[in-house]
């Protein structure tokens, strides 16, 4: 195992888990994606080792998937909650994703060194970003306090809310019939006379 793997193992679950315990909500999801991620590949490394399947050929697709997963979680978060920092690590993922293509099955006999070498490197940018971001948050809690989009991000419209507002718009007693409309003007202008 490379030096760097056996500072990312650790460092990941200490990233993700101050970000889901002191991040905002984008931080959150960022966290609890990154820790997913990461325990979906252990348990896939261990069923592929119990199945006694050559690793070789199936990590970079196993990587591919993984990544595709993470920049999808990723972009959502940066997008529910418009977060510069998540954009920029689902960009990373992207470029993990593009990696991964490349180095496909056929390739990794070659190269495997500089592949592992390209993911570490990036799954370490990642981390540092969402470090930076979670600290960015912490920062800007003890600030200013956090607003409600800032923890729980865009409220997106659902057809229970549609239900609530066509219900609001019912007309009560003693109503104008027309809830939109304003109530017509019942006096009359004064029309000044010429002399």
């Amino acid at each position: 195992m490379n030096n760097l793997v056996l500072l990312l193992i650790p460092l990941t679950f200490v990233v993700g888990g101050i970000s889901i315990w002191k991040g905002r909500g984008a931080e959150r999801l960022g966290g609890i994606a990154l820790i997913v991620t990461l325990l979906a590949q252990f348990v896939a490394l261990a069923i592929l080792r119990k199945l006694g399947i050559p690793l070789r050929p199936v990590v970079p697709i196993l990587d591919l998937v993984l990544s595709v997963y993470l920049a999808t979680s990723f972009m959502v978060a940066a997008f529910k909650f418009s977060s510069p920092w998540l954009g920029v690590a689902c960009i990373i993922q992207a470029i993990e994703m593009g990696i991964s293509a490349v180095f496909g099955p056929g390739a990794m006999d070659e190269s495997h060194s500089l592949y592992i070498a390209l993911l570490n490197a990036l799954t370490f940018a990642v981390i540092v970003l969402l470090a930076v971001a979670t600290a960015r948050s912490l920062f800007l809690r003890k600030r200013r306090g956090l607003s409600f989009h800032d923890i729980h991000g865009v409220r997106i419209l659902t057809k229970f809310d549609a239900v609530d507002v066509l219900r609001s718009l019912k007309p009560q007693k003693g109503d104008w019939p027309l809830p939109l409309v304003s109530k017509p003007r019942l006096w009359r202008r004064r029309i000044g006379r010429a002399v």
